[in-house]
Order: structure tokens, then C-alpha cells, then sequence
């Protein structure tokens, strides 16, 4: 079988785990949007500890909440 990576098709880059200072981060939910959006992800979730933080998604970047 052929690798998927080899595929065509739309591949997002995704962090679809991580915190903010809602919970254990060293940045707020805002900056961690922005971290991930300058760094070329398209999706970024924030999964703090028992808490749901939002932040603005941007044409580029899917922000999802969650709560781990």
C-alpha cells in the first residue's frame, strides 16, 4: 500500500491539543491563536484543563474549543 502522504488531496496542519493560562500554558488563549497562526498551522484546538477557552478564528486559522 502506498504511503497517504503521498496522496493528493487537501492536507490542513492541525495542533489539536493544547493549553493556554486558562489551565497549565505560558500564553493566553488569544496568543496561542496567534502562535499557531504565524507558524502556518490551519487548525488549532484549545483543550485547557477543565476549563473551555475561546479564542477568534481568522480566515487562516480554525480555533476550536475544547476541554480536556
Amino acid at each position: 500500500m502506498d504511503s497517504p502522504w503521498r496522496s493528493n488531496g487537501d492536507w490542513l496542519r492541525a495542533a489539536l491539543h493544547t493549553h493556554s493560562t486558562s489551565s497549565d500554558g505560558e500564553l493566553a488563549p488569544r496568543a496561542v491563536a496567534r502562535h499557531y497562526g504565524r507558524a502556518g498551522y490551519d487548525v488549532v484546538a484549545l483543550t485547557d484543563h477543565w476549563h473551555r477557552s475561546t479564542a477568534p478564528s481568522t480566515p487562516e486559522l480554525l480555533v476550536l474549543p475544547g476541554v480536556e
